[in-house]
Order: C-alpha cells, then sequence, then structure tokens
C-alpha cells in the first residue's frame, strides 16, 4: 500500500515496461523512473494487492533531461528526499549504502562537470 501511495502522490504512470515514470511538466518526456530492486525491477499494474512487498525502490534519473542537468538533479534530489520521507524510507545508493550530505554534494559536482560537458559539446554541435 504504501508503494500504490507514493505512485498516487507524487503523479507516476505505469509505463508499458512495467516500471512507474515521473513525466516532465510538458508530459513529453520522462523526468525519473521508479523501479523495483528486486530482479527483475518492474511493477504489476495493481500494486495494492495483499501479497505485494517491496524490499527497496530505486529512483533513476538520466541526464539530460533538460539543458540544465544540476538544476534536474536538484529537483530529483528534493523529490527523492520527499518520496523516502512519504513512505518512511531512506536515500541509499547503488549498493544499498545510505547517502549523507557530502555524498549527495560529491554526486551535485559529478552533475556540474556533466553539464559543462555537455553544454561544450552542444556549442560544438553548433
Amino acid at each position: 500500500k504504501t508503494v500504490a501511495r507514493l505512485v498516487q502522490n507524487f503523479g507516476l504512470q505505469y509505463s508499458p515496461n512495467r516500471t512507474y515514470e515521473l513525466l516532465t511538466a510538458g508530459g513529453q518526456e520522462v523526468f525519473c523512473t521508479l523501479l523495483n530492486v528486486r530482479r527483475p525491477p518492474t511493477f504489476p499494474e495493481t500494486l495494492d494487492t495483499p501479497d505485494a512487498s517491496y524490499e527497496g525502490l530505486l529512483l533513476v534519473l538520466q541526464l539530460p533531461v533538460s539543458q540544465k542537468p544540476v538544476e534536474d538533479w536538484e529537483t530529483y534530489i528534493a523529490l527523492a528526499h520527499e518520496m523516502s520521507d512519504n513512505c518512511g524510507g531512506k536515500l541509499s545508493d547503488h549498493n544499498r549504502r545510505p547517502l549523507n550530505e557530502r555524498d549527495l554534494e560529491r554526486l551535485r559536482k559529478s552533475v556540474e562537470a556533466y553539464e559543462l560537458e555537455y553544454h561544450n559539446w552542444l556549442r560544438r554541435q553548433g
């Protein structure tokens, strides 16, 4: 029921690949994807079945979403914090190691470097 509530509260859409996606404001692009940490990383179409049990959730942001990757990252992290609070979870990395503020700052710096490379690449495309 927690996952069903999360999906409803955050307006996630069930996708053809059996995951949940948050679409951008225009509804044309995927902002991020919610996966089940168990294999397969998919969900049944009906989440609130009596036998539904989820060990964890994975929220994936694939850059670039827009021309502003750092801004997208900030939105993503705020969303991840809010989702985590909403379902009583904790933020962890892909190895399930809890993330602290220093980890998040390191990841943000990586996104800043990515944004710089991305904009340089766009300029070269002319």
